[in-house]
């Protein structure tokens, strides 16, 4: 597993992992505040996200916080996901990564990505991406978006030229470690 220190690293993080979306479409993505928003079946929701945080796993979802101090070394472990119902090929998934600071601006720099899944109807786990973060305190959250790749055509002309669609957005807060 790749390790990343900061955001002034010596590698972009786009180099050390397959990433399921392009820079264009994660510097839109960044801009848009929309939160969920997949018009293809079948929909696809985050339930949860495993952290292994300085090796202490830990596993939230959407609204928890994220306990993240200065030097803490943060691996997104595993993604729990559920898939509606459908007919037919639902395509595939794969979900992005990024942290944020105060603005809510994107750290394109550390970027990471899980594979490609192909999609079967109800829950399903995927694999973290490959790699992990050394925070350096200047994080404010985690921005997570599962994309959904049907196979057609999609409304959602950020996503990869209309070729996936955002299916589920949310950024995770973090909170210093130690403080409840």
């Amino acid at each position: 597993m790749g390790h990343l220190s900061g955001f002034a690293l010596a590698l972009p993080l786009a180099a050390l992992v397959i990433s399921c979306t392009t820079g264009a479409d994660r510097a839109a993505r960044s801009a848009d505040s929309a939160t969920a928003g997949g018009t293809i079946a079948p929909a696809i929701t985050i339930h949860s996200i495993t952290f292994l945080v300085d090796d202490a796993e830990l596993t939230l979802s959407e609204g928890d916080l994220l306990p993240v101090r200065p030097g803490s070394q943060v691996t997104v472990a595993e993604i729990r996901i559920s898939v509606g119902p459908f007919a037919g090929d639902g395509g595939e998934v794969c979900v992005d990564f990024a942290p944020t600071r105060d603005s809510g601006e994107e750290v394109l720099s550390a970027h990471t990505g899980t594979h490609m899944v192909r999609v079967a109807p109800g829950p399903m786990t995927m694999p973290g991406p490959d790699g992990s973060w050394t925070s350096d305190g200047s994080w404010a959250g985690i921005a997570v978006v599962a994309n959904h790749w049907p196979g057609v055509k999609t409304q959602d002309h950020v996503c990869a030229d209309a070729k996936c669609e955002r299916d589920h957005r949310f950024v995770l807060l973090l909170r210093p470690a130690g403080t409840d």
